[in-house]
């Protein structure tokens, strides 16, 4: 699947008093002054400042009081969303003066001729300065890094135990869930007390298999984690956390709207 690709339309950029005390601060204030000079920002995977934290805006007044809070009302999820990895690099910062957009009505020829540039220099931007190899690795990362969690979760609730006879928790968390899916393919018979989105035989028979090659999975994941222990590596079960891009996702379960 190819990625898709946006623009952002920010208010202007005006100096920090940091910048303004010293206007040769390293990285962050060459960037703030390609900003200013363009008005066009495509931030770079690594860059957690301009794309990659939360704006904040200043509130003077009961009125901008309100406003900030129709703005987060509209617009939380998406701004949320915008300066995570693997999404900020495909978002072009597009930075309007107090003159340009909104409720400006009567524009001059000039000042629209301006959007219009900066809009061809955002396009422009995403279209050769965007660098898909990169894009893929953060990508990666992210994945990695929420994989690793989700391990983390499942063998945490395993129920661990000594007694060899009863073969290892991962066996028996298997048959446990082996046995909940036979419990539900019986309740099948009875349409008064069928369980919820139940499963038929054929499918019974799928859904173990997958139940048991996830646990596989696991205990080979576990190998790799015991060989790194056997190392003396500090907390090799957060290998990919190590290489997380910043800032950390969280992984939510939340309702398809």
């Amino acid at each position: 699947a190819h990625p898709t690709f946006g623009i952002k339309l920010n208010g202007w950029l005006s100096p920090t008093p940091d910048e303004a005390a010293n206007s040769k601060r390293e990285e962050d204030t060459s960037v703030a002054d390609s900003i200013r000079k363009t008005g066009v920002y495509l931030p770079k995977p690594n860059d957690t400042k301009h794309g990659g934290s939360p704006v904040w805006q200043p509130v003077e007044s009961l009125l901008g009081f309100f406003g900030q809070i129709l703005d987060t009302m509209q617009n939380y999820h998406d701004n949320t969303q915008s300066i995570l990895p693997g999404y900020r690099e495909r978002i072009a910062q597009v930075y309007l003066k107090d003159e340009e957009g909104g409720m400006n009505l009567n524009m001059g020829q000039d000042v629209i001729g301006g959007m219009i540039k900066k809009g061809s220099k955002a396009g422009y931007m995403l279209a050769h300065d965007f660098k898909f190899d990169q894009h893929q690795w953060v990508r990666f990362l992210v994945l990695m890094v929420q994989l690793e969690e989700v391990v983390a979760k499942l063998k945490a609730d395993l129920p661990r135990s000594h007694d060899a006879s009863k073969g290892t928790h991962y066996a028996r968390l298997v048959e446990t869930y082996h046995q909940l899916i036979e419990k539900q393919l019986k309740q099948l018979k009875d349409p008064e007390h069928k369980w919820y989105r139940s499963m038929h035989a054929d499918d019974c028979t799928a859904a173990k298999r997958r139940v048991t090659a996830l646990w596989v999975f696991i205990e080979e994941w576990d190998k790799v984690t015991d060989e790194r222990m056997a190392k003396h590596e500090a907390r090799p079960e957060e290998f990919f956390r190590h290489y997380a891009p910043k800032p950390f996702s969280v992984l939510r379960v939340t309702p398809e709207l």
